[in-house]
Formats: structure tokens, sequence, C-alpha cells
């Protein structure tokens, strides 16, 4: 963590924040997903590891011209009152501040630092023409993080929408993990799913907008979802075969796949079975795993789900619980961005939404149609979402999150290094709800919401 202890001390903490230390944090472990043709020496790779380049690169930023001299004097200033232990760790710039090597090694940094901006732009251009960036394309944050100061505001735009893409694929990602330790045991047949889908939900559906969406559009719900086990069956099997077949092993890889047996081999038709089993030999004189003491069958009991699933070590600080939504809210969501058919939409979700206090109105209990009386709800849908995008929009504009408050405008890039540290959890977690629930249907209104 060398380059922590340097980043603090030369006074760029606020490169290394809580967010942008987690990014480091994970590209220094071993991938989850690796790429299917990684480097064969991960060592190597600049994505992963902080270099003297990355660590000049966040001193300079965009001041590689006329001030690169005097902001180099003013480190290598902090640089002589520096602990021994940390000169000796930063040798590189130590060597630096020799007065004589300033020219030369700003002239060095200039070319070195455009080519990897040209570089990064070409690698951000490609991950932006596929429909979602694999775990390794979005290391590629890391390198935003370290360099696009540095760089054109065109890298700074392409570095924001990775950033956004790719905590899209994480917060996505972590939903998939919850629904499948949440339908332990009814995800071996289509059939099955669908028989106790809506019930789970109405239990758990309020702990992210992911999870709400997932349970509000009822189109392949369950078949996505068995596929998704069929998958994670056989790579839990593999990584149990090659668990068993290990000499040494430890208390958290014992810990990881009790987690993973508990909760899906009763979804994996009895392929797991030994397997599990050998783990819990193998591994009894590391721990013991005992996960919860009830039985796992907590339909109705909403705060066991959540707890028996153990929603907190899933979203940890990753994925906060949202405020509780009105019918308009929820009308867009369920109509997937197609308001025109909203109507068509709240049939479809007829058997949960009916049992949901803000639509449950909207429904002729008799027909399990849409009541007749209540469909201007739909027609007028277009008019009422209108106020609260604009509400929204100048939200963001008085906490100086977008600099216009115009339907027709979008707001200027706001690099990241730019904006606030001081907003709390509980407005960070409302604004991502808003923005996850508005920015499209907003912007098809006329009212743009790239901010």
């Amino acid at each position: 963590m060398k380059a922590f202890a340097l980043a603090s001390f030369l006074g760029i903490a606020y490169a290394f924040s809580k967010n942008i230390e987690s990014i480091y944090k994970e590209s220094l472990n071993p991938l989850q997903n690796p790429p299917q043709n990684p480097p064969q020496n991960p060592s190597q790779n600049p994505l992963l590891y902080i270099t003297e380049g990355n660590i000049f690169a966040l001193i300079l930023k965009n001041a590689m011209n006329t001030e690169c001299k005097a902001r180099l004097r003013k480190y290598c200033e902090n640089l002589r009152n520096m602990t021994q232990m940390l000169k000796s760790s930063f040798k590189a710039l130590e060597e630096l501040c020799q007065e004589t090597k300033l020219d030369e090694k700003c002239n060095d940094l200039k070319e070195n630092i455009m080519r990897r901006c040209a570089a990064l732009e070409r690698s951000l251009q490609d991950i932006q023409t596929k429909p979602s960036p694999s775990t390794f394309e979005c290391l590629y944050q890391n390198e935003c993080m370290r360099i696009e100061e540095a760089c054109s505001i065109k890298v700074n735009e392409k570095c924001n929408y990775l950033r956004a893409f790719c905590r899209e694929k994480r917060r996505d990602d972590l939903k998939t993990e919850f629904l499948l330790r949440a339908l332990s045991g009814n995800l071996k047949t289509q059939e099955e799913c669908e028989k106790i889908i809506d019930k789970k939900c109405l239990a758990f559906m309020g702990e992210s907008d992911e999870l709400m969406k997932f349970c509000l559009i009822p189109l392949n719900r369950c078949n996505e979802l068995v596929k998704l086990m069929e998958t994670k069956c056989s790579s839990l099997e593999f990584e149990a075969k090659l668990f068993i077949e290990k000499t040494k092993i430890s208390k958290e890889e014992c810990i990881s796949l009790f987690e993973k047996c508990y909760f899906h081999k009763s979804n994996c038709n009895n392929t797991l079975d030994n397997e599990c089993r050998e783990i819990e030999k193998k591994c009894e004189n590391e721990v013991e795993y005992k996960y919860f003491s009830l039985p796992f069958n907590p339909v109705g009991k909403e705060i066991i789900l959540i707890e028996k699933v153990g929603k907190e070590k899933i979203f940890k600080d990753e994925v906060g619980k949202p405020g509780i939504k009105d019918t308009i809210d929820l009308l867009v969501l369920l109509s997937n961005n197609y308001l025109d058919d909203c109507k068509n939409y709240i049939e479809k979700c007829h058997k949960l939404c009916s049992l949901l206090p803000q639509l449950e109105d909207l429904y002729d209990s008799a027909k399990e149609k849409m009541n007749k009386s209540k469909e201007e709800v739909c027609d007028t849908l277009k008019e009422k979402l209108k106020p609260k995008c604009r509400f929204f929009k100048s939200k963001l504009y008085d906490l100086s999150l977008s600099n216009t408050k115009k339907d027709n405008e979008d707001a200027t890039l706001i690099k990241w290094t730019k904006q606030s540290t001081e907003f709390n959890e509980k407005l960070c977690i409302n604004l991502e709800s808003k923005c996850f629930y508005l920015r499209k249907p907003c912007s098809d209104e006329g009212i743009k919401m790239s901010n």
C-alpha cells in the first residue's frame, strides 16, 4: 500500500477517496471473472498496479507544460521532509528531485502520459461499442483514475461513461447473486420458480432498485434465473472439485464454499451433494460453519428472508436501500421505458402489482384487468412525469451536480475530483435511485438527464 501512503503525504489523497480506493484494492486481488485470454504475466499489466508514471500523473494532472517544473519542485520540497522509510520506498521520486533532471523528466512525462491518454481513449472507445463491459474491461477505471486529469475532455467523458457502465454491471451482478440465494430450492425448473417468485418478490423487492425492476417486469424472469442457476451449478461443481484436490486449504476458502453449498446445492439437482459432503469433511478442522439455525422456508417473513439470504454481506456498502416509491415512479419503471404501453404492462403485472398499495386500486379484481375508470393514469403519465423530472433536475443543480436547469440542455461533465465529498450516504442512495427511475424516461420526454 505504499502508493496510498505517498498520496496522502503529497496532498492528493482525494484521488484515493473511498470509492476510488475500493477500485484500487479490487485491482490488486485476483480477478473474480478473469478474461478468456489474460496477459501471461499479470505483473506487467498497467491496469493492475500503480507505477512511477501513475504517481506523476496524479501529481501533475494537467500541468505538464508551463507548470510542470514548478509543481515537481513543490513536491520535492515535501519529499525532503519525508521519513527515511518513505524515502527508501520511493527512490524514483528522490532521484527526480535533482534540479538538473527536472527538464528531462517533464519532457519524458509529457510524452509518456500523452501516449497513455491516446491508448486509453482507444480502449474506452472499443468498450463503448459493447452491450456490457467485462470484469477485466472495468479495470480501465483504474487507469482513468490515475491519468484522466492529464488527458482531453473526451477521455474524461469516456471514463465517466465507463464508471457508470461498470457500476450498473456490478449492481446487476449483486442483484443476481441475491436472487439466486433468495430462491434457494426453487430454481430447478421454471415451473417451480413461477409458483413462488411473486411471494418472494413481495418480501425483498424494496431492497434495491434493480430488485424492484426485476419483480415488476415479469417477462422471462424465471427462465433467465433458471439458466443462470444452471451456469452457477456447473461453475460451483468445477470449483468444488478443484478445492477437494488441494493439499493446502484456508479457513476463508472453507467458509466461501460452505456458503455456496448452503445456498445453491438444492437448486443443482443433486449434482453437488457428494462434493459438498467432501468439502464438509475436508474443512471440519478448519472451521465450524453454522449459517443459520432457522429452516430456509421464510415465505411471508420478510425480515427472516432478507437476513437469511445475507443481504448485508452481498450488498455491503455498494447498494443502499432506496426510499418508498409513489405510483408514478412504479408505473414509469413498470412500463420499462415504453410509457405509451403503460396499460399493457400494468395488466401483465396483475398478480404481483395488485398486492402493492401504490398500484392495487388500478385493478378490476373480478376481471384481473386494469379498471377502466383508472385508465386515465396511463393517459396522463407523461404529463405527470415531467414535473418530477424538472424538480429532480433543479435539485441536481442546487447540489452543484449540474450546471443547468433547462429542459433541453445536457449538463457539462463534472470531473470526479471536482465533485463534493460531503454528501451523506442517505442522500447519495436517494439521488442514485432517482436517476435509476427517471434518467431514461425524462430524457425521452425532452428533459435531458445526463448528469
